[in-house]
């Protein structure tokens, strides 16, 4: 898997995908169904053209798309569903150029046959034929009531596009030949642009490097990565600018800060024709290897929190058991609740104090937390208090337990449970009605509590030792003493009953079999210190951060490590994998990004799903 993800990012997709096909379907993980959806992120594949793809286009509405190709024809396809509606054939060699006029009911397509076509955009019906250059045509555009077109043989043409007749001719300025054309894309606005060199003897075009103005062609905006550009198209507003590269990739950047929004990757060979839907939700690609192909125009950064909302430091993040709701805690001592799909806001509930824990319960329609001052290491504790919250209207439903000091809650979010100084409480997470309690010589210290395994297990630790008890009878199945001068970190309870360990200033991630009270597996990082440990919720993924910026993926049965995710900052907060398993987060502790989300869906699943990060910086 690393090495088809190497290979994926070294814009290898075919080898990737081959190498992807190779693993035997019992070994396909989540590392898999990462990679997997890498190399197909797009959305359809437009497959019929037996030649270049030389224009894309959407319609007006966003329902259709055009291309145009070297085969000598274009196509009409449903934008949704990726279907052939019709085929626009007439033309006598290569078609360069594909348009819609303003309408959408007519499109216009011209290429080497010297004679550009009107045709009926709804049927694909030949309207006219604009008869009367001498040379293969290098521009064709709607004009308000008019074509314009130009050509080899010097010359601009006015044409009427409902019965082809010619109004103009006129020696287009700065003529040159095709080949050596400078093309230029501009955008609606007309403040800035994009010039393209179009191919050469098989040269690959030169690097564009920023956005100029159209009048004196000196530099408006620095692009952040140059790109060897193939083509190019602005979005409706000018804000986004999509470029298809000789390096078979699509780049879309923010038109006003130069920023790299998407990569997109699938393509084997040149990119060759681009364009955005009205809105820019979705982009269209066509390649030289005869294919085009739909993508979301997904934005690499968080979409939310926004600005005033979420202050400071992320201190806490949690999923809710259906995988709809996200909870955070702000450097305000605020519980910020957001709908995972949309990033809309349901409640920000206050809580007074330093928020010290948090943990959804079923169906994400209850939220606990634990806030109160932090403790000072010296005499009791100071006094703790949980809420459970409803999170879309942001009101307590239940309250108390005024010495909590960290909570949890099983993975089907039926229960709650808090550690309190001189016991563990289990709590019914619909009702907050109390279902068990059992006593914990290090509630009074403790800093991590976990619920799961088979039956119904609580474990608890305070860094020096982790205790293990069946809640349902109160009795202590196992206490495990961290090693001589290093600190344990509870990292959770496998689905099988393993505790999942980490240790302080140390490489080592354990797995620790509590009936045979011993390792069952020891994970060492080659990299730096683990700062965050997640399990998959099937148990078979391990996944840790290090403090070399790297997120590794390990077999939990074998070791053996699957992929590597190189990363541009410390994840110093949390890891943890949505319910489903298919999403995993990153938590950055930074105010700016607070996580990261990688997406593991299966290419066959509805798309898109959340998506609030890079794929992989």
């Amino acid at each position: 898997m690393d090495l088809a993800h190497r290979e994926y990012h070294a814009n290898n997709v075919g080898r990737a995908v081959a190498l992807l096909d190779s693993c035997p379907p019992e070994r396909r993980g989540w590392e898999w169904h990462h990679v997997h959806r890498l190399c197909n992120g797009h959305l359809l594949t437009l497959a019929g053209h037996t030649g270049r793809v030389t224009a894309a286009r959407y319609s007006p509405d966003g329902a259709r798309v055009l291309t145009a190709s070297t085969d000598g024809t274009a196509r009409v396809w449903d934008a949704a569903t990726g279907k052939e509606l019709f085929a626009l054939t007439g033309h006598t060699g290569p078609v360069w150029v594909a348009e819609y006029n303003a309408a959408g009911n007519r499109i216009l397509t011209a290429g080497d046959d010297h004679t550009p076509i009107v045709w009926d955009a709804k049927t694909g019906a030949k309207v006219c034929a604009l008869a009367g250059h001498t040379g293969p045509i290098t521009g064709a555009r709607f004009a308000f009531f008019t074509v314009v077109t130009t050509a080899t043989d010097g010359t601009l043409r006015n044409w009427n596009p409902q019965t082809g007749a010619q109004i103009s001719s006129d020696r287009a300025a700065g003529f040159t030949d095709r080949r050596e054309l400078r093309a230029r894309v501009e955008s609606p606005k007309g403040d800035r642009i994009v010039s393209l060199m179009l191919l050469r003897d098989g040269a690959p075009p030169l690097p564009i490097e920023e956005l100029r103005d159209p009048d004196t062609q000196k530099p408006v905006l620095k692009l952040e990565a140059p790109v060897a550009g193939e083509s190019a198209a602005f979005s409706a507003d000018g804000r986004k600018v999509l470029i298809g590269t000789h390096d078979r990739e699509a780049v879309l950047f923010d038109a006003t800060t130069g920023k790299v929004l998407v990569r997109a990757r699938g393509h084997t060979g040149p990119v060759t024709a681009v364009g955005l839907n009205p809105d820019a939700t979705r982009f269209v690609t066509g390649g030289l290897d005869c294919t085009a192909r739909v993508w979301a125009a997904r934005p690499p950064d968080p979409v939310w929190p926004g600005p005033g909302e979420i202050a400071g430091h992320i201190q806490k993040v949690v999923l809710s058991a259906d995988g709809t709701n996200v909870a955070f805690t702000d450097a305000r001592h605020r519980t910020a609740v957001r709908d995972l799909a949309t990033g809309a806001a349901r409640a920000l509930a206050p809580a007074p104090g330093d928020v010290r824990a948090a943990a959804w319960g079923p169906r994400g329609v209850r939220l606990l937390t634990v806030s109160g001052a932090a403790p000072t290491g010296k005499g009791p504790h100071p006094p703790r208090r949980f809420v459970i919250w409803d999170p879309v209207a942001g009101t307590e439903v239940g309250a108390g337990g005024t010495d909590a000091l960290v909570a949890s809650a099983d993975r089907t979010g039926t229960y709650f449970v808090t550690a309190h100084p001189d016991r563990v409480r289990v709590w019914d997470a619909a009702t907050g009605a109390e279902r068990a309690a059992v006593p914990s010589a290090i509630g009074a210290r403790a800093v991590r509590v976990a619920v799961g395994g088979t039956g119904f297990r609580v474990a608890v630790s305070d860094g020096s030792a982790v205790e293990v008890w069946d809640a349902p009878t109160g009795t202590r199945v196992h206490r495990f003493e961290a090693p001589r001068d290093r600190e344990v970190t509870l990292e959770g309870i496998t689905p099988d009953g393993r505790l999942l360990l980490r240790y302080r200033n140390d490489r080592t991630v354990v797995l620790y079999d509590v009936e045979k009270g011993e390792p069952e597996i020891a994970i060492r990082s080659q990299g730096g210190y683990p700062t965050a440990v997640a399990l998959s919720p099937d148990g078979a993924r391990l996944v840790a951060a290090d403090d070399d910026e790297t997120v590794r993926v390990w077999d939990r049965r074998s070791g053996q490590e699957l992929l590597t995710f190189r990363v541009p900052y410390p994840v110093v907060g949390q890891l943890l994998f949505s319910p489903d398993g298919l999403a995993l987060v990153a938590v950055r502790g930074t105010p700016d990004r607070p996580f990261v989300v990688w997406d593991a869906t299966p290419v066959n699943r509805a798309f898109p799903r959340p998506y609030f990060g890079p794929p992989n910086p």
